[in-house]
C-alpha cells in the first residue's frame, strides 16, 4: 500500500516559528542612553543578534530584543504597547497590526523563498516538484492554516497544479519540528519536505537542498514595522532603515535570506548611501524650492475630486518627504499612505506629520510603483506628483494603480504645478531649478493616452494647465481617471 504524504497538525510545527523558546536580551540598566525594544519572530533571531549590536555601537542607543513566535511577539507588543519595532516573516501578523491601526511605517527587509530538502545523497533522486507526487513518496508539507510556510507551500502547489493530500494520521504521534526534522529524513520516515530556503541553509550540513525553479515565484517578505505607539519612534525608524541597509545584506544572506530589491538592484552600502543622499536633496527641495506647490495642489485635488468629506484610504505614490500628504490630511478625512521606494524619507515624513498634528492619520511603506504592495481594490484615492516619469516601467505602474483602486476610486497622477499657482511663483521655482524642466508636454500627453488605451483604462482625462500670462511656463501634465463602480474598465 503506498505511503501517504505528511501534513503537520498544529502551528507549533511551523518551521518558521521558534528556534528554541522566547529569548530576551536587555541592555545594562545603569546606562542612561535611550533603550528601544525590538520584538521579532524566531526565524530572524540570528540576524538580529549580529545587526543590533552594530546599531548600538554606531548610535549609542541600547537595544533590548525579544524573540519567539511571530504571533506571540505581536500580541505582547499590542498588549503592553512597549515595543518600538517588530520584525516578522509571517505577514498575517503584520496585517493584524495594520487592522488595529498600530503601524506607522513598514519596510521589507529581505525575502524567504521555498526549497525542497531531502536526505543526504538524495537517494530518491528528487529533481522537481512533480517527483514529490510519485507513488510511495513521503513528503512533509506544512498546514496552510498553521503559518505562512503552509500558505506559501499551497500557493506553490496550486501554481504548478500539484496536489499533496493530507494524511489520516501524523508521524510518530506528532508533526516534525526543526529539532526532529533531520532525524525523520535520516530514518527514512520522510523522503522530502518543502521548507523555507533559510531553513534549508541552516540544515545544509545535515540535508541536501533541491532548488526548484518553479519555487522562485512564491516568496514572502520579512517585514519591519514601526509601531504608532512606539516609545522611541524616531529611533525605531532609524533602526528599521539600519536593518534594511547600511551593509546589512551580507548578514541576511549569510543566514539564508535574500535581499534583492523589487527593481533587481543590489542591496548594498553603496546603493544605500545613494538613496540617502537623494532623500536629503529632495527634503531640502521640499522645504525651499517646491514649498509653494503643495498647499494649492492639495486644494485643487480635494476640490476637483470631491474629497473633502471622503473617508477611507488614500495613497501618494512617490510622496518622498510627504508634504503633499500632510496638506491633504488637513483637507480630507482619509488615512494617507506614503508609498515611496526610498525609505530614507520616512523618518522626516512621520516627524513632519506629527508636528503638523496628523501623525495618527498617516503611515509609510517602501513600495515600487511597478509592484505595489497592496491588495486588489484597496484604496479610495491614489495621487502622485513628480514621480511617474521616473518609473522604469510607466505602463506597469499605471496598471498597478488601476488594480489597487477600489471600484469607484479615483486617481490623479502627474508632474508639474497646480492650476492656480501664480505664474510669478512658478517662474521663481523654475529659476531655482536652473531651467532644467524641459520636455514637450503635448507629446507627453499623447504618450500617456496611448499607454492608457493600451492598458484598457477608460474614461480618463488629460489635464494640461495653462494659466493666463503663462505662455512661457510649463505647468506639466496630469492624468485623472476613475475605476468603474462595477466590474473592470477592461
Amino acid at each position: 500500500m503506498p505511503r501517504k504524504p505528511l501534513h503537520a497538525a498544529f502551528v507549533a510545527a511551523c518551521l518558521i516559528a521558534l528556534v528554541g523558546g522566547a529569548k530576551t536580551t536587555r541592555a545594562d540598566d545603569a546606562s542612561s542612553s535611550p533603550r528601544v525594544l525590538v520584538r521579532s519572530g524566531g526565524q530572524v533571531r540570528k540576524v538580529l543578534e549580529e545587526l543590533l549590536p552594530v546599531f548600538e555601537k554606531r548610535t549609542g542607543v541600547r537595544v533590548r530584543y525579544a524573540t519567539g513566535g511571530s504571533g506571540e511577539m505581536l500580541t505582547a507588543a499590542l498588549t503592553n504597547r512597549d515595543a518600538d519595532l517588530y520584525v516578522a516573516a509571517d505577514l498575517r501578523h503584520v496585517r493584524r497590526a495594520e487592522q488595529q491601526d498600530a503601524v506607522a511605517a513598514k519596510l521589507p527587509l529581505a525575502t524567504l523563498h521555498l526549497a525542497v530538502v531531502v536526505k543526504k545523497g538524495n537517494p530518491e533522486r528528487i529533481a522537481n516538484l512533480a517527483d514529490l507526487t510519485r507513488p510511495g513518496m513521503r513528503v512533509y508539507v506544512e498546514d496552510p492554516q498553521g503559518c505562512q510556510l503552509g500558505e506559501a507551500t499551497q500557493r506553490l502547489l496550486r501554481k504548478n497544479d500539484i496536489g499533496i493530500a493530507a494524511p489520516d494520521v501524523t508521524m510518530s504521534g506528532g508533526p516534525p519540528t526543526l529539532r526532529t526534522f533531520v532525524r525523520f529524513l535520516e530514518a527514512g520516515q520522510l523522503d522530502a519536505a518543502i521548507v523555507w530556503d533559510a531553513t534549508a541553509r541552516q540544515l545544509a550540513d545535515k540535508v541536501d537542498t533541491v532548488h526548484i525553479a518553479d519555487a522562485q515565484g512564491v516568496a514572502v517578505n520579512v517585514v519591519a514595522v514601526v509601531f504608532r505607539f512606539a516609545p522611541h519612534r524616531e529611533i525605531a525608524e532609524r533602526l528599521m532603515v539600519h536593518l534594511w541597509g547600511d551593509g546589512s545584506r551580507a548578514t541576511w544572506e549569510h543566514h539564508g535570506f535574500r535581499t534583492a530589491r523589487a527593481d533587481g538592484s543590489s542591496h548594498s552600502p553603496l546603493a544605500d548611501a545613494k538613496l540617502k543622499r537623494a532623500a536629503e536633496r529632495m527634503i531640502r527641495a521640499s522645504r525651499d524650492v517646491l514649498a509653494p506647490v503643495y498647499a494649492p495642489l492639495a486644494d485643487q485635488i480635494v476640490r476637483e475630486l470631491d474629497l473633502a468629506e471622503k473617508t477611507g484610504i488614500g495613497i501618494d505614490i512617490g510622496s518622498g518627504p510627504g508634504d503633499l500628504i500632510v496638506e491633504l490630511c488637513g483637507r480630507t478625512r482619509l488615512h494617507w499612505v506614503n508609498a515611496d521606494i526610498n525609505p530614507y524619507f520616512f523618518g522626516h515624513f512621520l516627524s513632519l506629520a506629527t508636528r503638523r498634528g496628523v501623525g495618527h492619520r498617516v503611515s509609510a511603506i517602501c513600495a515600487d510603483a511597478r509592484v505595489l504592495p497592496f491588495r486588489d481594490n484597496y484604496a479610495d484615492v491614489i495621487v502622485s506628483r513628480g514621480s511617474y516619469h521616473f518609473w522604469s516601467d510607466r505602463k506597469r505602474g499605471f496598471a498597478e494603480i488601476h488594480r489597487v483602486l477600489k471600484p469607484g476610486g479615483v486617481a490623479y497622477i502627474g508632474r508639474g504645478f497646480p492650476k492656480k499657482l501664480p505664474v510669478s511663483v512658478a517662474r521663481q521655482i523654475r529659476k531655482k531649478q536652473g531651467g532644467r524642466i524641459k520636455y514637450d508636454r503635448k507629446k507627453e500627453a499623447n504618450d500617456l493616452r496611448r499607454m492608457l488605451d493600451d492598458i484598457g483604462i477608460q474614461g480618463y482625462r488629460i489635464h494640461l494647465p495653462d494659466p493666463p500670462n503663462g505662455d512661457d511656463m510649463n505647468y506639466g501634465v496630469w492624468v485623472e481617471f476613475r475605476k468603474p463602480a462595477t466590474g473592470s474598465s477592461r
